[in-house]
Formats: structure tokens, C-alpha cells, sequence
């Protein structure tokens, strides 16, 4: 505001304050008093709040030139020196620019938790959820993939393909085939968490079916060299011929029915089969073995246990894997291993 203007108001403002005291106490009339000392002083006060007014808006002028409320200027650098360095320039995207697509990660496998058994304990193998592959479209039913007459150089095929999968899988093996160089496919199973299970010693039936006492001397002999050479617990197993074997009468009538009662009291559960390929009966092509397999899993069954067969001749099985797991998957089948608490599927015992 011009001073003079300031001045003259501010005149005016404090003569009007003035005659208000005049008549206030010169004249005693003190309600007239106060009313025009009052208009004097709000004289004054808004010929200062209208300076004030006019000096903030000469020195903030709203033509844009400043920074808005809430949005920071960039800053700048200054070294000790004094020296003041600018802000470095964003480099703009070219108008064509798209948004980075960010990849959707692929999801890994569970990993396989390496079993560890209790201090003084052998390692078992249990139920667990971790190791049941189900797809999205489970039809409620799932499939036991298991090998008998293992461990050969066919094993390691065996673990690569259901590695591949992530699918846990059942190896019934036979004690004299483990030989020092197949130790390793029977570890490597353990680690990766299938069961291990116990099929015979020596898978002679002249041997094992002669007598009671002649299968439990096969059966100990396989027992204890898997405790001491892998610290492993077998409990689940599968008979020589299955629990319905007519072959066993030759040596010993009644043996099969005394064993199928025998085995699970000493807390052993046995595991036959209702789905077969016949893959040891000749060399078959891994696409022959595989369909074999694929027609005869049902979902009408809560438990397909798959009878396959493991031996230095058995690539073709192996290689049937990969076609055999697809599809099931692909049809809503789920994968799993064999535990003692998983439903036995038996045969009817004929001897």
C-alpha cells in the first residue's frame, strides 16, 4: 500500500479513537465513547491487515512461477568447496514406450525334506501330505507307482523320471541284488523320499516258501542289512509272487495263509497290486507299456497300486514314466508313495 495512503488511514483511524475517549471521559458519556473509540480502532486494524494483505500477494505472486504445495523442488549436491552441483537429468521414455512386463515366476517343486530319524532310531517312512502330487482336478483317486526286484542299473533311470514329476514312488527290493555299486540308487531313493520296501532276500521260492520259519530267516536277512547299511526301517513289504500265489503250495501248503496273518502282527502291512502292464513278461515298447498302464487305472478305486518291475532289462519301464505320470495327471489321478498308513490293496490268498 502507498505509504501516503497508509499513513492517512491510519490518521484517520486514530482520530476517531481519540474523540471517542474524548466523550467518553471529558464529556461522561461513556456508551457513545466506547462506540466510536471502537470504529477508530477497527479503523486502524483493517488498514494494517489490508497492507499486510497487499505485501504477501507482491511478494508470492500466483502466476506460477513457484513450486506447488506438497511437490518438492529437486534438490541439489553442494561439497564442502561450495561448489553446487545440479540434479541429474531423468532421461525420458520414448513415447512409444510399453510397461515391463514382469514375468510370473514359475513355481518350484516342494522340496523333499531329507528324512532324519530320531537319535538312536532308524529312519521310517510315514504318511505325509508333502508327498502326494494332486492335481486341480483330482478325481479322488491315486495311484501307487511301485517296482519290484530292484535295486539294478535301471534304478536311476526309475528316480530321474519321477524326479522330473516330483511324483514319490514305492521300490520293493531284494537284498541280494544290492550290490556295492547299487547302494547308491537305494540312498539316493531314501533322500528323495520314496519308500523303500522290503520284497525278499533271495526271491527263491524253493528258499522262502518252504516253511514259516524259512520265510522269517529270508525276511530278518534283508531286514537288518537295510537297518545297517542305510539306518532304514522297512515297513511295508510285498510277497515274493504276490499274497495270492499258487506257486508256494510246491513247498508248503497253508504257508501263504499263515504268513498273511504272521507279517502284520509284527507290525509289517503287505502290498499286492490291481494294476499291471506285465512289463517283465518280454521286451515291450515304452508306449505299449504305458497305455497298458493308463487303461487299467480306474477312478472308481480309491487306490491304483501299479505293479512295475525294476532290472537291468526294465529301461522300456522306465521310460514309460513320463507318458504314464502326464496323463494320469492330465485325467485327475494324484501320485504318492506307500506308508503302513495307506489303505492295503490285497489279493485273495489261495494257499
Amino acid at each position: 500500500m502507498n505509504l501516503v495512503l497508509l499513513g492517512i488511514g491510519l490518521a484517520i483511524g486514530i482520530a476517531v479513537t481519540a474523540v471517542g475517549l474524548v466523550v467518553m471521559f471529558r464529556n461522561k458519556k461513556l456508551y457513545e465513547g466506547v462506540i466510536v473509540a471502537l470504529a477508530g480502532i477497527a479503523v486502524v486494524g483493517g488498514v494494517m491487515m489490508i497492507d499486510a494483505q497487499l505485501n504477501y500477494n507482491k511478494n508470492n505472486p500466483s502466476d506460477g512461477t513457484s513450486a506447488p504445495v506438497g511437490i518438492e523442488s529437486p534438490t541439489v549436491n553442494e561439497d564442502p568447496s561450495g561448489t553446487v552441483t545440479p540434479p541429474a537429468e531423468e532421461t525420458p521414455l520414448p513415447a512409444t514406450a510399453e510397461p515391463t512386463e514382469v514375468p510370473t515366476p514359475t513355481e518350484e517343486p516342494t522340496a523333499t525334506p531329507t528324512p532324519t530319524p530320531e537319535p538312536g532310531r532308524y529312519i521310517e517312512v510315514h504318511k505325509s501330505d508333502w508327498s502326494l502330487v494332486k492335481p486341480d482336478n483330482w478325481n479322488g483317486s491315486t495311484v501307487y507307482l511301485t517296482f519290484d526286484d530292484g535295486p539294478s542299473v535301471v534304478t536311476g533311470e526309475i528316480l530321474d523320471a519321477l524326479k522330473k514329476h516330483n511324483v514319490k514312488a514305492t521300490f520293493f527290493v531284494i537284498g541280494n541284488e544290492i550290490s556295492a555299486n547299487d547302494e547308491k540308487y537305494i540312498k539316493r531313493a531314501i533322500e528323495e523320499g520314496h519308500t523303500v520296501g522290503i520284497h525278499a532276500y533271495t526271491h527263491e521260492y524253493s528258499v522262502i516258501y518252504t516253511s514259516v520259519d524259512d520265510y522269517l530267516t529270508d525276511f530278518n536277512r534283508i531286514d537288518q542289512l537295510l537297518k545297517d547299511k542305510f539306518n532304514y526301517k522297512a515297513l511295508v513289504f510285498r510277497f515274493p509272487g504276490g499274497s495270492s500265489n499258487e506257486t508256494s503250495k510246491r513247498y508248503c501248503k497253508g504257508i501263504m495263509t499263515e504268513l498273511t496273518q504272521l507279517m502284520p502282527e509284527r507290525g509289517y502291512s503287505y502290498f499286492d497290486w490291481n494294476v499291471s502292464p506285465e512289463d517283465a513278461m518280454g521286451t515291450l515298447e515304452p508306449d505299449v507299456i504305458a497305455e497298458r498302464v493308463l487303461k487299467g487305472l480306474s477312478k472308481n478305486r480309491t487306490e491304483n497300486v501299479v505293479l512295475m518291475h525294476d532290472f537291468d532289462q526294465m529301461s522300456p519301464s522306465a521310460q514309460a514314466l513320463d507318458k504314464i505320470i502326464t496323463n494320469a495327471l492330465a485325467d485327475g489321478f494324484a501320485f504318492d508313495r506307500l506308508t503302513p498308513e495307506t489303505t492295503p490293496v490285497r489279493h485273495t490268498v489261495a494257499n
